[in-house]
């Protein structure tokens, strides 16, 4: 797993991945969508710095997702994919 060293280097305590990746039925043109919980907040600069960093890390393109941005419509189908990679949460503590 090379995506939580990133993730924990970077300041994140939370971290799972949901849909296609989660799932297992990727193809070649998948992201990879990563939730995420940060200790203290980032600005946007350093938020895509941490997405390009992944990408270059796994070759695919990331969408790194705060808890925060969720909203009550997207976050159903995220709870019903999230895979925890480590941290402490679960699917009740989204929205």
């Amino acid at each position: 797993n090379k995506i939580t060293p990133i993730l924990k280097t970077r300041g994140a305590e939370y971290a799972a991945i949901f849909g296609s990746t989660a799932r297992g039925n990727t193809n070649p043109d998948s992201d990879v969508d990563i939730l995420v919980r940060f200790r203290d907040d980032i600005s946007l600069l350093d938020h895509i710095g941490i997405a390009y960093e992944l990408e270059d890390a796994v070759g695919h393109k990331v969408d790194l997702i705060t808890e925060q941005s969720l909203n009550s419509y997207v976050a159903p189908n995220v709870k019903k994919d999230l895979r925890v990679l480590y941290g402490e949460g679960k699917r009740s503590d989204l929205l």
